[in-house]
């Protein structure tokens, strides 16, 4: 060999070295890369579909990583498998099919050209954001990363029956990495539709009767159609509308079912309206006062949401307090959350039997919350579809009747407001003399206030307060209160109501009452 053969194949591997040193200038990607005709061909149940694999060095140069090489964040990529990469064995690189923002692996859904829809997948690049993007470091803790967490769920077992939801080809189309949101896709209704047309039947008649309400849930997000130029979303294009958000949120109320609320003996199981995936965009088309707004004007940090069990009260970034002055909210219901009250009822207020329950006292955290069930699982839910209520119709038909779950006070159905009476009043108790047992019966009347605190308080002859049998809040309405003097010794007693000023004249009402204990 002479030495000019020797000289050109040290200078060949000099040049070669240099060419694929770490890290590599996106020219040497755009030598495969920038061919219009690159695709992968993936094989699945619904045929053969086709990944495009062409990237446009123009349209990348216009986007805000224009600054970045492809290694950056395709970080699978090294000088060792650089040429190698697309050709299999140990240089493959790491790909995952499906298991986000995608139908299943499956679906056998065609395009408008009848050719099978392309089922999208993520390299390392997809969980490389976090390298840059430092401060996002709660996501992968947060409820939106989902992905590692559905793989391992399981149905588990309470008192013999199967609870619980389980990792399945339809959850893996939403929860998984960054690019889920922030790559820039075409978001594809699977069947065209508008659930809310059939909401109401769904929820009486359930899922069966309806086959296309699942089907319209389903919305793609297909990458594909962006791979030339890696657009990506940025935060404040996301906040402007609820097209991402929806495309995930948009689950359906099917009709009433019975879930689990305690896992330990007694087994408590309550009816509640069934929910199927995750309805919140729809809940928010039925809000009569939130329906104008976007997701980002109340939702600030999607990127620290908690895990699945919290008290958003504490640790969500939701506060109702945040836009509403609290004002005339009754003392007694400091355990109550805002959005029990101020949620659409889909249960009982909707009608459909005494059996079913709008709201419960979460064991989790002993506040009363809106009920749901999901997976024969009771849950603490947390609707969107919020309304104003009406202290004396709405409120009662959640909370205030016979076999509530939650132990509020029976208020007395009012079937038309002109029952409601007219002015204060306090009766004379029954039977009197008494023992040891007697009823007190008051009224209160409709006012300029919702409610009036109202206090019914029992007195010995020398005037000192021996028992306290009403102190709250009380809307109008006709009332009755048991009373035991038990631990009281024969004689006579006094009992005094007194509520509040309907007329604002500064004055409340007060009237006492005489009674008789005799044992």
């Amino acid at each position: 060999m002479n030495k000019s053969s020797i000289l050109i194949k040290i200078l060949v591997i000099v040049v070669l070295a240099a060419t694929i040193s770490f890290p590599q200038s996106n020219q040497q990607c755009y030598q495969c890369h920038s061919n219009v005709s690159l695709k992968k061909d993936i094989t699945v149940s619904g045929g053969t579909e086709i990944v495009p694999l062409y990237v446009d060095s123009t349209k990348f140069n216009q986007t805000i990583h224009k600054s970045l090489n492809c290694v950056n964040c395709h970080t699978d990529i090294t000088s060792a498998n650089l040429y190698t990469h697309p050709a299999g064995g140990n240089n493959a690189l790491s790909k995952y099919y499906g298991s986000w923002a995608r139908f299943s692996k499956s679906d056998t859904t065609l395009n408008a050209d009848n050719s099978p829809r392309t089922r999208n997948y993520y390299t390392v690049a997809s969980k490389s954001c976090i390298n840059c993007h430092t401060q996002m470091s709660n996501y992968f803790s947060s409820n939106h990363s989902m992905i590692t967490k559905l793989k391992s769920a399981k149905v588990h077992l309470i008192n013999g029956e199967n609870v619980g939801e389980n990792y399945d080809k339809s959850c893996s189309r939403c929860h998984a990495t960054c690019a889920t949101c922030h790559f820039k896709s075409n978001l594809i209704q699977k069947f065209q539709g508008n659930i809310l047309d059939i909401w109401d039947g769904l929820h009486s008649e359930g899922e069966t009767n309806y086959p296309n309400a699942t089907l319209m849930t389903e919305w793609s997000m297909d990458w594909t159609a962006n791979i030339e130029s890696h657009n990506f979303i940025t935060p404040s294009q996301l906040k402007a509308d609820n097209n991402v958000c929806r495309s995930c949120h948009v689950g359906f109320y099917k009709k009433p079912t019975t879930g689990f609320i305690t896992e330990k003996s007694p087994f408590t199981k309550a009816k509640g309206t069934n929910i199927k995936r995750h309805p919140q965009f729809y809940e928010l088309q039925k809000s009569s006062a939130h329906k104008t707004l976007n997701c980002a004007n109340c939702h600030s940090n999607v990127h620290s949401y908690p895990g699945q069990k919290y008290d958003w009260q504490v640790d969500g970034d939701v506060k109702c307090q945040t836009c509403h002055t609290m004002l005339n909210h009754y003392p007694q219901h400091k355990t109550v959350d805002c959005i029990s009250c101020h949620a659409t009822g889909f249960g009982r207020s909707a009608g459909l039997g005494t059996d079913v329950h709008d709201v419960f006292r979460s064991p989790e955290n002993n506040r009363v919350r809106p009920f749901a069930v999901k997976y024969n699982e009771g849950l603490s839910w947390y609707p969107h579809n919020i309304e104003k209520p009406n202290a004396t119709t709405s409120c009662a038909a959640k909370c205030h009747y016979e076999g509530n779950l939650i132990g509020a006070r029976i208020i007395v159905k009012v079937e038309n407001e002109k029952l409601l009476p007219t002015v204060f009043a306090l009766e004379q108790n029954y039977p009197n003399p008494f023992n040891p047992t007697t009823t007190i019966k008051y009224s209160i009347p409709m006012g300029v206030e919702t409610s009036y605190m109202t206090s019914l308080r029992i007195y010995d002859i020398l005037g000192k307060e021996v028992a306290t049998l009403v102190n709250e809040r009380q809307p109008a309405g006709n009332y009755e209160v048991k009373f035991d003097g038990s631990n009281l010794s024969s004689g006579v007693y006094f009992y005094r109501l007194q509520s509040g000023n309907p007329d604002k004249s500064g004055q409340a009402f007060v009237q006492t009452r005489k009674f008789i204990l005799m044992k």
